[in-house]
């Protein structure tokens, strides 16, 4: 990684280097080690939601985030879903997430659609509608370094059904999601029918190690060992 090997190269005395997941870390070694602190999120901006029958995609609509994906998994477990989020490669939304919606102008507001894009949402209306879905469906195209959406939805209460890329393994376990195989729409599709079936509350508490919080306290512990050395 050029940029990081320059950074490096300019560091003077005793540096410290921070990655926000291991998946990262893992590409910064062997020229860097690395400790890693999580990204976090503030639990009281993503209260917890009642659940619904909608799966929900949400994120800027370009080729690396891959929501066609999502709508192809969707129609494959049968489940009705929702995207949201600004349109980021208006070419690649034209030529392949409209022709899987149900409307092809425009954000819908037809409760009946199956397959809707709702528009670019402020954080509170987000939160809201994040927290009325049935599972939050992640297809990462690449590597993504952390996750954000993910921890998003899991406090919340909305169990993730996502790709296994980046760092979504370390953010994932047994009682907040299910991972699938990457770019394998049925694998997601069977993701997300299992993930749906978990218990919100226990979605909602995996989440508690992503929080603000713990980002906070880690980055303290971190402050205070340099100053010690």
């Amino acid at each position: 990684v050029p940029w990081l090997e320059s950074a490096v190269s300019m560091a003077r005395g005793n540096c410290r280097f921070i990655a926000v997941s291991e998946a990262t870390a893992a590409q910064w070694r062997p020229r860097v080690d690395a400790r890693v602190v999580h990204n976090g999120v503030h639990p009281d901006r993503w209260p917890v939601g009642p659940g619904g029958p909608r799966a929900l995609w949400s994120g800027r609509l370009v080729p690396e985030k891959a929501p066609h994906q999502a709508l192809l998994a969707a129609r494959r477990a049968g489940m009705p879903l929702d995207l949201v989020g600004p349109v980021g490669d208006p070419a690649y939304v034209e030529a392949q997430v409209r022709p899987l919606l149900d409307r092809s102008t425009g954000p819908s507001t037809d409760s009946e659609a199956c397959y809707r894009y709702l528009g670019h949402l402020g954080q509170r209306e987000l939160a809201r509608t994040v927290g009325r879905a049935c599972v939050a469906v992640l297809t990462p195209a690449w590597e993504e370094p952390f996750g954000l959406v993910a921890v998003e939805a899991l406090s919340t209460g909305t169990p993730v059904a996502a790709y296994a890329r980046g760092a979504l393994p370390e953010i994932l376990g047994p009682t907040t999601g299910r991972l699938a195989i990457p770019d394998d729409p049925d694998s997601l599709a069977t993701a997300m029918r299992d993930a749906a079936g978990l218990d919100r509350a226990g979605v909602r508490a995996g989440a508690a190690a992503f929080g603000l919080p713990a980002m906070v306290d880690a980055y303290e512990q971190l402050y205070a060992e340099a100053v010690g050395d």
